[in-house]
């Protein structure tokens, strides 16, 4: 978006547009490509899904392994949610809208996880 104020700017210094209407179609055509220009940079495709994620990450501590192996058993939903959350350091409402969920689902999601977590832990602490 950014960029497209921009390049407005400095469009309108070089040469005024004819009417406003020239001028919003401008500003639409402009952001369209900027957007495809941003969708097709190498950012978006070094990105990969996190099943991808390795399940051997490398912690100091052994209990900090074994807690990420167990994170990457859980189910796809409270995993994601979990990772965003714990690991990757994304807000509730960040997490919510990089998974197209609500919130509150976001906050269940890692209530649940959480549970799940504690048990599978203290059976593998037992043992």
């Amino acid at each position: 978006m950014q960029e497209t104020l921009l390049k407005l700017f400095v469009a309108a210094e070089k040469q005024p547009f004819d009417s406003p209407e020239h001028e919003r179609y401008w500003v639409v055509r402009v952001a369209v490509n900027e957007c495809r220009r941003l969708l097709r940079s190498p950012w978006r495709r070094r990105t990969g899904p996190l099943e991808e994620v390795p399940e051997t990450a490398v912690f100091d501590q052994p209990a900090q392994s074994e807690l990420f192996r167990q994170v990457m058993a859980l189910p796809p939903k409270y995993r994601a949610a979990v990772y965003l959350y714990y690991y990757e350091d994304y807000s509730v409402r960040e997490t919510a809208e990089l998974m197209g969920a609500k919130a509150s689902t976001v906050q269940t999601w890692l209530m649940r996880a959480r549970g799940q977590l504690k048990l599978k832990l203290k059976e593998a602490e037992s043992l």
